[in-house]
């Protein structure tokens, strides 16, 4: 049967979005020019098993801006902290990633629209979407943050 457990594993690569009962580590591979693909890393599980738009093998990079320009290379920091992949298609770095989440801005106080944009990339869904029961807006001069009851929540 499909949904047998022996062929979980399969079943849930073929359908695409899943959830598995076993650890997976998300490592960024980067490329000689700084771009990044996602690769999923999971130690119970057979690389051939792992998809290949999410694997070692990956070619599906995206653009990233790093901060000062530098970035893990081959060429110029032998991936530093990273591995090295080397394959058809060239020198790669495969690194660890964490994910941090924690607030940029704890108030808005000495804070300019000019800090905003160059420490936030990511956006945040519209606070309407809560029907105005959730964020108070706070006009800020030239730009408008919301609180979560008076505090800047993450």
């Amino acid at each position: 049967s499909l949904h047998s457990p022996s062929t979980w594993p399969n079943y849930c690569f073929d359908t695409g979005y899943h959830w598995l009962n076993t650890p997976c580590d998300i490592r960024a591979k980067i490329n000689s020019e700084g771009y990044v693909a996602i690769v999923h890393y999971l130690d119970t599980i057979s690389l051939d098993d792992i998809p290949r738009h999410v694997s070692d093998e990956s070619l599906n990079y995206f653009k990233v801006y790093w901060s000062g320009g530098d970035y893990p290379s081959v060429a110029s920091n032998n991936c530093g902290d990273c591995l090295v992949l080397s394959d058809v298609n060239g020198d790669a770095c495969l690194c660890q990633t964490t994910v941090v989440d924690k607030a940029v801005f704890n108030t808005a106080v000495n804070v300019t629209a000019a800090d905003i944009l160059s420490s936030l990339t990511v956006g945040h869904m519209d606070p309407d979407v809560y029907n105005g029961t959730s964020y108070t807006e706070e006009d800020e001069g030239d730009f408008t943050a919301y609180t979560k009851s008076g505090v800047y929540d993450t």
